[in-house]
């Protein structure tokens, strides 16, 4: 499994302001709807297969973005709660 880049300032800056105004319970209980998980497996899938189209790579492009920032927060939420 690749390593992720370290996170650029202005993720940093989003992160720290979400922890400033979500308790770390909040932030560990944020789960995305069923819904957008099933369509990122979907969207997987059809990137495994090679036939994603560019307006789904794009999304899920965006859904890994998002994956990355809620996996940052959640790591600081758990360090946050000891």
């Amino acid at each position: 499994m690749m390593n992720a880049p370290p996170l650029t300032p202005s993720y940093n800056s989003l992160l720290d302001f979400i922890m400033e105004h979500a308790t770390p319970d909040d932030v560990l209980a944020f789960d995305l709807p069923k819904s957008e998980k099933d369509r990122a497996i979907e969207l997987l899938d059809n990137q495994d297969d090679d036939t994603l189209t560019p307006e789904e790579r794009a999304e899920l492009q965006q859904m890994l973005v998002v994956e990355r920032i809620f996996m940052a927060l959640k790591a600081r939420a758990l360090t946050a709660k000891g």
